[in-house]
């Protein structure tokens, strides 16, 4: 389980469901990068992601394995909360590890780390066409809300979903 958070929410590495969950860091970037460019929807270059580094409410973290060898990024997630709200921008898994809980993972990391910081209400947005993802967040509790029409490359639209506690 994670460890206690200090008041400022500062974890750097903490243990979660057999992996290792770590701050992403610049030197991470280029894994972080291929990872996404993976996906089908909407990659990230590596300045997206050292922008929300460098953002004040952004959080981002990498989920790789607690056994040696350890480093190796697995897949990633960035997400940014602001008092009593958070959105989750990014996630995303290395395909060689599809389907092995990584995923299911690093969301419960994040609701648990929002959790920790007052959050009540969880924002992300989905492809329709995505189904594993919308397996995924649908087993979190999470609900559609609306959609933004051809949001993903002027071809697809998304599907808008939120979490209350």
């Amino acid at each position: 389980m994670l460890n206690p958070i200090d008041s400022r929410y500062e974890i750097e590495a903490v243990k979660w469901n057999g992996f290792l969950i770590k701050r992403m860091g610049t030197g991470d970037l280029e894994e972080v990068v291929s990872i996404s460019s993976s996906s089908r929807f909407a990659p990230w270059s590596s300045e997206m992601f050292l922008g929300e580094m460098n953002h004040s409410f952004s959080h981002c973290f990498l989920i790789g394995s607690d056994e040696p060898p350890e480093g190796q990024a697995l897949g990633f997630i960035c997400f940014r909360t602001i008092q009593d709200e958070s959105e989750l921008l990014n996630l995303g898994v290395h395909p060689r590890f599809r389907k092995m809980g990584l995923g299911r993972s690093l969301m419960q990391f994040y609701i648990h780390f929002c959790t920790q910081m007052k959050v009540r209400r969880f924002y992300l947005e989905v492809s329709p066409s995505n189904e594993e993802a919308l397996r995924l967040y649908r087993f979190l509790h999470y609900e559609p809300f609306g959609r933004r029409e051809r949001f993903y490359g002027g071809k697809e639209d998304a599907l808008l979903l939120v979490r209350e506690i």
